[in-house]
């Protein structure tokens, strides 16, 4: 092995190699997010709305100066099959040159933002903050490598080694200084420590070079110009709240939105992130695409749709035992940014089919769309009812434009047909929203301040709810004549598993 290219990992079919990323990138993220939960508790019981919303309009600003030049190197250098060290190491000093642009212009803007906003304490932030960002720039460039190998063991262990740094740090300072300053140390802190991780983990040293810069710019246009759309439609509501509204009602909002987005962070997240590279491998077949679309697009409707709209249903339960009772207020918004979540997974994997057949301007339309026709409606939601209202446009946006324009593209500009997209589908709507109408009424009827009680509720209500979802699911594919898909997938599974569980409780 060479330090221009790791070990490649043990051969296996596509589908090995799909299901094997997922795994580890699954579990990536269900460590992350369990890490993040429980750093939340004890940040949301140490820490104000006030503290959230200070460095949510901070990082707001920060975002947008990244999204200008955020062009995505890692994205063509998996698409592109025969990538050079060349590619890989003028990905790296692109990235740095593009960082230190953004750090400047933070340092620049401070001043400038802390005044828009009258907030003279966002300037030290942005500071700060800067010299973080900087410095994640020079992560190594190899782990790409590692994805396009479908190889995610490594990327496992970075992403929880950065997640215990920013816990190691912010946790005892927010003890210490009960102050937004322990979110700020955090932050820095986990970037350190993912630039020395990622040199730990692989031997590859990339180099100061530029010598293909033009072929990696001609692809990586249309995801920086994608990166700024994203930014607009994902966190522009800060901006728009930021300065319509006080910092406590944005950190109250832009908690609801972190916890609301778990299961999409959690489960669409890393899948999307492991099959990019089997799609692809397929992405000449227009069959095969199809096929592991269709499969890919089941199995996170399955798993993760149930997860955002019993978030939804049991938010009344959810606040207080992962908040505390402070947050009283945040139970509406979580109600329906996780319903807004819930829509959007039904979107699942169209980034990855449009970037996979080459197609990166299709997705920039899509988000673009997205993001000029939700700032308009926040903005007159924000001025009818507040930030209830805001929380309301985000669902109807959902529901009326982000969906039918996701699929637009996908259905008029690929190989994907709608029956792939409506068959792996309904039988999980059905169910998730049997679910919901059950759940819902029984969690606010039982809803306490007291965290502990709070809990012990919880537990029986998302027990008894996971388990109507399953026994409705499962009637509906029986019923529908069982075929071939996420359930069949996840039956085939679960057999052996549970067979070995009855042999070895009956032992």
């Amino acid at each position: 092995m060479t330090d221009a290219t790791p070990a490649a990992p043990p051969q296996r079919s596509l589908k090995e190699q799909m299901a094997y990323g997922v795994a580890w990138m699954t579990a990536a993220r269900l460590g992350i997010q369990v890490l993040g939960i429980m750093s939340t508790m004890v940040l949301a019981r140490l820490l104000t709305p006030e503290d959230f919303g200070l460095i949510a309009i901070a990082m707001s600003v920060v975002m947008l100066l990244d999204s200008l030049s955020q062009f995505g190197f890692e994205v063509p250098l998996i698409q592109k099959q025969d990538a050079t060290r060349d590619d890989y190491d003028t990905a790296w000093t692109l990235n740095i040159i593009s960082a230190t642009a953004v750090a400047a212009a933070l340092l620049i803007a401070a001043p400038f933002a802390a005044r828009f906003y009258s907030e003279p304490r966002i300037e030290a932030i942005l500071r700060w903050v800067a010299v973080g960002h900087l410095f994640m720039a020079f992560q190594n460039i190899g782990t790409v490598l590692f994805r396009k190998q479908m190889n995610f063991r490594r990327d496992f262990a970075l992403q929880i080694a950065q997640k215990l740094a920013v816990m190691a740090i912010s946790i005892p300072l927010a003890f210490l200084l009960r102050s937004y300053w322990a979110l700020v140390a955090g932050m820095v802190a986990g970037r350190v420590v993912g630039v020395a991780v990622s040199y730990g983990f692989l031997p590859y040293r990339p180099r100061l070079c530029l010598k293909a810069w033009r072929g990696l710019l001609d692809f990586s246009k249309w995801m920086q110009i994608n990166g700024i759309l994203i930014y607009v439609r994902d966190r522009g509501y800060v901006l728009v709240m930021g300065r319509l509204l006080d910092a406590p009602s944005v950190g109250l909002f832009t908690l609801a939105d972190e916890i609301a987005s778990l299961p999409s962070t959690t489960l669409v997240a890393p899948l999307n992130r492991a099959v990019f590279p089997g799609f692809v491998r397929v992405s000449n077949d227009a069959a095969k695409l199809r096929e592991s679309y269709r499969s890919m697009l089941g199995l996170i409707a399955l798993i993760a749709l149930p997860a955002a709209v019993g978030l939804a249903a049991v938010s009344a339960l959810v606040v207080p035992v992962v908040l505390g009772s402070q947050w009283h207020a945040t139970i509406p918004l979580l109600t329906l940014l996780a319903l807004a979540g819930a829509s959007r997974i039904l979107t699942a994997s169209t980034v990855s089919v449009h970037y996979a057949t080459a197609q990166p301007h299709l997705q920039t339309l899509t988000t673009g769309i997205q993001a000029f026709t939700l700032i308009p409606m926040v903005m007159l939601g924000v001025l009818q009812n507040g930030v209830i209202g805001a929380a309301w446009a985000y669902l109807l946006h959902s529901l009326l434009v982000f969906i039918p324009v996701a699929y637009w593209f996908l259905l008029r500009r690929t190989s994907i047909r709608l029956t792939d997209a409506w068959e792996p589908l309904w039988r999980p709507i059905i169910a998730a929203a049997v679910m919901f109408a059950v759940v819902k009424p029984i969690a606010n009827a039982w809803a306490t301040p007291e965290a502990v009680l709070a809990l012990r509720r919880l537990l029986l209500v998302v027990t008894g709810g996971a388990l109507l979802y399953v026994t409705t699911a499962a009637l509906l594919w029986w019923l529908s004549g069982r075929p071939a898909g996420a359930e069949r997938v996840v039956l085939n599974r679960a057999g052996p598993l549970l067979r070995g569980l009855l042999g070895r409780s009956s032992s």
